[in-house]
């Protein structure tokens, strides 16, 4: 066979990936995978303008930028505070004061937090009673303190762009109650084509249901008492930060494989029928890549799922494995388009929350790539996180208890709770004993 040119090699490898795709998928996602294929063996000079997708996905990625580095609405009359620095003010009060509600508003007014100092008044009055004594006590029987929902609106925010599958846009559905159940139609009607003088046939609606159910994420966050001792915003910026990264990692675990137990919200993983969990075993190569990330399109499509906001999650070995595949002669085949934030024109997030050490092909390095439409994944959200926080609480760090009194420490307990569902499983696909690794 004679030298290729680079013309010919890109016309060679497009026919391929086409070919494989056909044996295995529809001819229609073989057609979009084709032209997925060639678009990414272009120069990056000969790339078109960007299509409404790859519009639709700077805006979200700028919306999620903005939620996690914008200003905040809650403002001193002396500056202007970062996005969620609020949450940071009112826990170093609530330690100071311990967990004493009104002990803390004064704190936060003589600070000059006066809008801080009004919600957590307004805060306390709405227990009454005894519930209001032990509020105000600090009692830890009553599981902490209640945060205003205009500052855990704030850091629920942040939230939802650190933990990948909510900064992916599901629909988020307040649940102030703790249950909800969300109706679904399993089977549609079908409309039929009648003659003159002839009945239509009748057709009933078959519904169900989901139910989403508020699971209890607890974190508990240590921190050094020198973030307590003084007064100043990069304080509260460090404390909050800090109270986001003990929820998210954990939130992220479990929305992408929590096992639905009573106490878990039930991920991605354990949500996906069983016949849209395929293989995507195999040694590395464009052919195989093709052929898997082909085949979850191809489930979504032919499960009628509307792919209203479909995306990618994967770990970042597979991220990596992607971005190096070359072309015989050495040019990264999908790296240009994985840097526009696209795989196969729909948009990706790198998880290291997506393991890759699963052993279901019998290895012990796998991992799982996701593809859902996430327009068919509803979170339930509770509109209040619940804070405390202690000196002389202890805390586990790699199966060692440690006392935070002796460690000059303070031990942050945050409370967030939320639930999550899919509503359409056919809108979910999944790769499992995946190893790629970069070529």
């Amino acid at each position: 066979m004679g030298t290729m040119t680079m013309e010919q090699l890109k016309g060679t490898i497009a026919e391929q990936a086409q070919a494989i795709m056909k044996e295995y998928v529809s001819t229609s996602v073989a057609d979009i995978v084709g032209k997925a294929v060639s678009k990414a063996m272009a120069p990056s000079e000969q790339i078109e303008g960007l299509t409404k997708a790859q519009v639709d996905q700077a805006a979200a990625i700028k919306a999620l930028q903005d939620a996690t580095q914008g200003k905040s609405h809650l403002s001193t009359t002396k500056r202007v505070r970062e996005k969620g620095e609020a949450l940071g003010t009112i826990v170093r009060c609530l330690k100071n004061a311990r967990n004493d509600i009104g002990q803390t508003a004064q704190l936060l007014k003589r600070a000059g937090h006066d809008d801080l100092a009004e919600m957590m008044t307004e805060q306390a009055k709405e227990y009454t009673g005894a519930e209001s004594k032990a509020m105000s006590a600090g009692d830890p029987d009553t599981g902490g303190v209640l945060i205003p929902q205009p500052v855990s609106a704030e850091v629920i925010d942040i939230l939802r762009a650190r933990v990948v599958v909510t900064a992916l846009g599901p629909t988020f559905l307040p649940m102030p109650s703790g249950n909800y159940r969300l109706p679904k139609v399993t089977q549609g009607v079908t409309g039929y084509y009648v003659g003159e003088s002839t009945a239509a046939t009748v057709e009933q609606v078959k519904t169900g249901s989901v139910l989403l159910s508020f699971k209890k994420l607890v974190a508990n966050i240590p921190a050094s008492n020198d973030l307590f001792r003084f007064s100043s915003p990069g304080a509260d910026q460090l404390i909050r930060n800090q109270v986001v990264s003990g929820l998210a990692v954990r939130k992220d675990q479990a929305f992408l494989r929590g096992q639905g137990t009573d106490a878990t919200p039930r991920g991605l993983r354990y949500w996906v029928k069983p016949t849209n969990l395929i293989s995507g075993a195999g040694t590395n190569g464009i052919a195989l890549y093709a052929t898997v990330i082909g085949s979850l399109i191809n489930l979504l499509v032919t499960g009628n799922c509307p792919m209203m906001k479909p995306a990618w999650i994967i770990s970042p070995r597979t991220y990596m494995a992607l971005l190096m595949v070359r072309s015989t002669t050495g040019d990264f085949i999908l790296r240009p388009e994985l840097a526009m934030g696209t795989l196969f024109g729909y948009p990706y997030k790198v998880s290291t929350q997506v393991p890759e050490n699963l052993t279901d092909g019998g290895g012990t390095t796998e991992t799982e790539i996701y593809l859902c439409d996430f327009g068919d994944v509803v979170v339930g959200e509770a509109q209040n996180l619940v804070i405390d926080a202690s000196s002389q609480a202890a805390y586990e760090e790699g199966g060692t208890v440690k006392a935070a009194f002796s460690r000059d420490e303070t031990v942050i307990r945050a409370i967030d709770e939320h639930d999550l569902v899919v509503v359409r499983e056919a809108c979910l696909a999944i790769a499992n004993k995946v190893a790629w690794v970069m070529a």
